[in-house]
């Protein structure tokens, strides 16, 4: 979207392209992180080329500016390759080097260096706005970013109420500030921040209230903010993974194994006590990946088992809890097998498998596992799509990349953290930016019908859809029914254990959507006789229609029947 200014001279309108002109272009580039292979297909626009035009062809001179304008909009390369969410708003990084930012910026966390309006700040952007270019890196906190270039330093911008940024200072930043170099990567909690050094050393800043920067110290009840620190301190060596939650850190060494600190009250470090960690202290070995929520923690092993620690109030370590002590999980617990990559947000948990499905368990009330079900919460893991190779997880908001470089996101969107130019939650994944442009997402136009039959019966649930390449997953309460994967599920000897809610989720490569619900009630009787059961019958009969039954014989004054079975009866 651009809003189109027309000067009232020639000269004015003629600068007004020469600036707009001048805006930059993009240029994709091959980075060596990313998985699929990536487009060079830009535009790009000669700005004497525009110049020209508009001198030898005044008539088409609103033309020119349309297509300068053009160049200042919103314009992606063709993939995106990593992304990252913070608590109301999102980072992603194109096959250029350019970081886009949407969401949230009170703090000024997308870099928005606009400044007072008038009538407050631009609080937020509904749709992507370019922060930073040649940029290899990113994470996003819950009000502020950080980000990596291509030459190793690293920058800051955003809220800094507790030094998160470390710059020295405790002032909020509007416009990035660089604050290291050497850095390789770099990661975000509630309001502290880690990054790695090119040399393995690993540095921490910001909120230090329990201990979650490692460096021996904490706040108090009465000087909570005393051990914060405004500048990065270095606090380990030899570390290869990082991660930052709500007040605790994570961190893989290159020996594979797992180290924490900070806030223990859920029992996030996974060291079997609720006791805060000032130093780091090891749980763990083997470990390839780990990922850090606001209460919980997971972390990925080198065989592909995914195991979890912490809170589990809304199910997001995936396994049901009793309402005993079992909601907090002290030791870690194994949560899934064959994953490849995790993320954890407030509290819910995202996960890759080998064969790039991605899955999602815990809270989902603003749809942020983006299964369209209007469940609250899950339990555990359910399947969401297909062809992922990157994720996150935010606050209540959760966005993942496809193979071909698709940016799709889902869940709340208060402050248009998703980037689909909206404010409104996403209950199924919408597309934002990069890969193909989407045309043809699937849509239901006839819902699978409810259905009351007798033990023994055939059923059969179909639906139709619109849309190119479909695929079709069928669930029975809201658990996916294996090889149930047609337009059609039919059960050919009903029983009673069938009974219950039948929905299908119908996808292709644009995007998913989910069928109502259907009631499958089976009976045992039907007022006259249990299938095969015998039932005698005096008296006189009324009424039209003959049922279907079975002569067996009479008893003196009484007939004996038997309801008969579809097999037996004859046109």
């Amino acid at each position: 979207m651009f809003f189109l200014i027309i000067k009232h001279t020639f000269r004015e309108s003629f600068e007004a392209i020469r600036r707009l002109a001048q805006q930059p272009t993009s240029t994709a580039m091959r980075h060596k992180h990313t998985k699929h292979p990536v487009s060079t297909k830009t535009l790009r626009f000669s700005a004497s080329r525009l110049f020209l035009s508009a001198l030898r062809y005044p008539l088409t001179f609103i033309i020119c500016l349309l297509l300068a304008a053009a160049i200042s909009s919103r314009t992606y390369a063709a993939s995106v390759i990593k992304v990252a969410a913070g608590g109301e708003h999102s980072l992603f990084l194109t096959d250029d080097g350019t970081l886009w930012g949407m969401g949230h910026s009170w703090y000024g966390q997308l870099g928005d260096a606009r400044g007072y309006t008038g009538t407050g700040y631009q609080t937020y952007h509904i749709t992507p706005a370019r922060v930073a270019t040649d940029v290899t890196a990113m994470a996003a906190g819950v009000s502020h970013s950080l980000f990596i270039k291509s030459d190793g330093s690293l920058w800051a911008v955003g809220a800094n109420h507790f030094g998160q940024l470390g710059d020295g200072t405790t002032t909020n930043r509007r416009v990035p500030v660089q604050v290291a170099t050497g850095v390789i990567a770099v990661a975000a909690g509630y309001s502290h921040s880690l990054f790695l050094k090119t040399d393995g050393s690993l540095w921490t800043m910001g909120n230090n209230r329990y201990g979650q920067l490692g460096d021996g110290a904490s706040g108090s009840e009465d000087y909570p903010d005393i051990a914060n620190r405004r500048i990065p301190m270095q606090i380990a060596t030899d570390v290869d993974t990082i991660a930052a939650g709500g007040s605790h850190s994570l961190f893989v060494k290159s020996d594979g194994t797992l180290w924490v600190m900070g806030w223990n009250g859920y029992g996030q470090l996974g060291d079997g006590s609720a006791a805060n960690r000032v130093f780091p202290m090891q749980v763990g070995t083997g470990v390839d990946a780990v990922a850090a929520g606001r209460n919980h923690s997971l972390f990925v092993k080198n065989d592909g088992s995914l195991w979890a620690m912490g809170f589990n109030d809304w199910g997001q370590l995936g396994y049901y809890w009793d309402g005993g002590t079992i909601m907090n999980q002290r030791i870690p617990a194994q949560m899934a097998v064959d994953v490849i990559a995790v993320t954890a947000g407030k509290s819910h948990s995202l996960l890759i498998k080998s064969d790039g499905s991605l899955w999602g368990t815990g809270l989902n009330y603003r749809g942020q596992l983006g299964d369209d079900t209007g469940t609250y919460y899950r339990m555990t893991p359910a399947q969401i799509t297909s062809g992922v190779v990157a994720m996150a997880a935010g606050e209540d908001h959760s966005l993942f990349i496809k193979t071909d470089g698709s940016l799709w996101a889902m869940g709340r969107n208060r402050y248009g953290q998703l980037g689909d130019g909206a404010t409104a939650d996403r209950y199924l994944p919408v597309y934002i930016a990069g890969g193909n442009s989407p045309t043809g997402a699937p849509a239901i136009t006839t819902q699978p019908a409810s259905q009351t039959l007798y033990v023994g019966d055939l059923v059969t649930f179909g639906v139709v859809a619109t849309g190119s390449n479909l695929t079709y997953q069928w669930h029975k309460d809201d658990t996916d029914i294996p090889g149930a994967t047609s337009a059609s599920y039919t059960i050919t000897n009903a029983q009673q254990s069938h009974a219950g809610s039948y929905r299908v989720t119908v996808s292709n490569t644009v995007g998913s959507t989910i069928s109502h619900a259907a009631a499958l009630v089976v009976k045992t009787s039907d007022g006259i006789g249990d299938d095969g059961g015998v039932v005698m019958v005096g008296g006189s009969a009324a009424g039209g229609g003959a049922p279907s039954l079975l002569w067996l014989g009479v008893v003196g004054s009484m007939l004996l029947l038997r309801r008969m079975r579809k097999s037996q009866m004859t046109k």
